[in-house]
C-alpha cells in the first residue's frame, strides 16, 4: 500500500481530496490527515508517507516551511502542492523543496489524477526496489554467515536453516 498524508487546514479540501485518493487509487492508504505544518512535521516523521499532499498557507508553519524542515532530514517522499496561490514564486519555492506538482484551488478530478497518478507510481517503484534490496541485502547476509561457519569449521543448525 502507498501511504498517503494529507495537510490542509481547511477540513472540506481535506474531505474532497481524500474522496479523490479513495476512488480513483484503490492501491493507496489514507493517513490521518494534518492541519497545520507543525503537524505534517510530526506525522511525516512519525508514519514515513510515500506521498503528501500539501496546502501552502497553514497555522503554526506554511505548508513550503514545513517541507524545508523534513527536506534538512533527508526524507524521501512525492510531494503535491494543492493551494490557494498561484504566486510564481509560492511555486519556484515549492518545486526547490522538491514538489513534483503544483495544484490551484478549486482543484478539477481529471487535473488531480493528472497529476496524482505520478507520485503514485514512482512511490511504488521505490517500495518495489527497497524491497528487492531487502531481499538481495538479506541474501546475501545468509550467504555470509553459511560461508563463515563452513570456513571456520563449525556449520551450525542455525546457519543452515
Amino acid at each position: 500500500m502507498i501511504k498517503v498524508l494529507i495537510a490542509d487546514d481547511e477540513r472540506v479540501e481535506i474531505q474532497a481530496l481524500e474522496k479523490m485518493v479513495r476512488e480513483y487509487f484503490p492501491e493507496c492508504e489514507i493517513l490521518p490527515s494534518v492541519m497545520d505544518g507543525m503537524s505534517l512535521v510530526k506525522s511525516v516523521n512519525e508514519n514515513s508517507p510515500d506521498v503528501v499532499i500539501v496546502d501552502i498557507n497553514m497555522p503554526l508553519l506554511s505548508g513550503l516551511d514545513a517541507l524545508e524542515v523534513l527536506r534538512a532530514g533527508n526524507l524521501e517522499m512525492e510531494i503535491l502542492i494543492h493551494s490557494a496561490y498561484s504566486d510564481f514564486a509560492f511555486m519556484r519555492r515549492a518545486i526547490q523543496m522538491g514538489a513534483a506538482d503544483y495544484l490551484v484551488k478549486p482543484v478539477f478530478v481529471d487535473d488531480f489524477k493528472a497529476a496524482f497518478r505520478p507520485l503514485v507510481e514512482k512511490a511504488g517503484q521505490k517500495k518495489k526496489a527497497d524491497r528487492g534490496a531487502d531481499a538481495r541485502q538479506w541474501q546475501e547476509t545468509m550467504e555470509k554467515n553459511i560461508m563463515m561457519s563452513c570456513l571456520l569449521g563449525r556449520p551450525d543448525r542455525e546457519s543452515w536453516e
